[in-house]
């Protein structure tokens, strides 16, 4: 069989053969199979090269927040002008994003949502209700924001939630699901409610038994950069992840409980190793025990994480880590009690262990 002539120098033609052909296609497809990875590396090398730069953007902002209010933002926070009191704690806090969106190009974004006016569970009460300004509002609620996005999570954009607090505080059902993000904010090691020193008069909430987590932030808590004893370069700010591991959300959430449609969905603790394997429940949701507390990427073998200096460092999996329970690292009376036994990226995450470590 002839698939072309070519002619000799004789005048005469040959045509190639059919085993001739399927050599050259082989040869080709071998040349495909092992450009194909390369080409694959140095398209996920540019996603997390946009994460890093999405990361450094974070810390820019956090600072310039700090500059102008003089204290850092609060994971979640109660805003609008009714009182803050104790059967609140169920309802909606603005997350750390909102706080941080005027210096990060998207003031348009609070205006829109009305936030030094609007309490975030005035907004979910529209949304519920269905009332046009509502559902105006739940078309912006319901997409991703590029700025909290890591390029590389392989998800659909949403985060589905069934609800930001206990049944009986006003909620979001599973019918509404939020856009998700991948960056939460540090708390540190252990859970931590509601810090008194924002109300010192009349503190509307009491820490836990085990104490403060001594992250960077905390809720309705501005701590300053001089709280961070530990050094801005030893402590990370914000982390990773992703949408196996439950990805975060950008609007809100509610102050109680460890369930990734509480307070989990905008913070990460390290009470859990970085990529700690996830398991989900029969309806599909990732369980409170695991990865959806802590950190976690789409980036082979570790995740990235923006300290409090400014800078972005890529933390491997495979760091010393120590995820000791929660009553073996803290009293309510001293704090931490076991120094020696946090692994090097949990003292990453504390601001105040007096531990001296370096980035790996």
């Amino acid at each position: 069989m002839i698939f072309e002539n070519v002619r000799l120098g004789g005048g005469k033609t040959r045509a190639f053969t059919l085993v001739e052909l399927l050599v050259v296609i082989a040869i080709i497809g071998i040349l495909i199979a092992l450009l194909l990875p390369a080409v694959q590396a140095a398209r996920e090398a540019a996603r997390r090269m946009q994460c890093t730069n999405n990361l450094k953007q974070i810390g820019l902002a956090m600072h310039n927040y700090h500059d102008a209010y003089r204290a850092l933002p609060a994971i979640l926070n109660y805003t609008g002008t009714s009182a803050v009191s104790s059967g609140q704690l169920n309802h909606p806090y603005w997350a750390w994003q909102m706080s941080m969106a005027p210096f990060m190009e998207l003031q348009t974004l609070c205006d829109f949502f009305q936030v030094q006016t609007n309490k975030a569970e005035d907004i979910a009460v529209a949304v519920v209700a269905g009332t046009p300004e509502g559902l105006a509002w739940y078309e912006v609620m319901k997409k991703p924001l590029p700025a909290f996005s890591c390029p590389s999570d392989d998800g659909d954009g949403t985060r589905r939630t069934r609800e930001f607090g206990s049944p009986n505080a006003r909620l979001l059902p599973n019918v509404h699901p939020l856009g998700s993000a991948n960056y939460v904010a540090n708390q540190g090691v252990g859970q931590g409610q509601l810090n008194a020193d924002r109300f010192p008069a009349n503190p509307p909430w009491n820490q836990p038994a085990h104490g403060p987590p001594r992250g960077p932030f905390t809720t309705n808590s501005w701590h300053n950069l001089g709280a961070i004893s530990d050094g801005t370069s030893n402590t990370f700010g914000f982390g990773e992840r992703d949408t196996r591991h439950e990805a975060a959300h950008w609007f809100a959430a509610s102050q109680t409980g460890d369930s990734p449609q509480s307070a989990i969905g905008v913070l990460g603790r390290t009470i859990v190793h970085i990529n700690h394997p996830v398991t989900r429940n029969a309806s599909g949701q990732v369980t409170p025990e695991n990865g959806a507390k802590g950190f976690a990427s789409r980036h082979t073998g570790g995740a990235n994480f923006a300290f409090m200096d400014g800078s972005v460092h890529f933390l491997s999996d495979t760091i010393n880590s120590v995820a000791l329970p929660d009553n073996n690292v803290w009293t309510a009376a001293t704090g931490i009690v076991n120094v020696n036994g946090l692994g090097v990226y949990q003292c990453l995450s504390v601001r105040n262990d007096g531990r001296a470590v370096a980035i790996p």
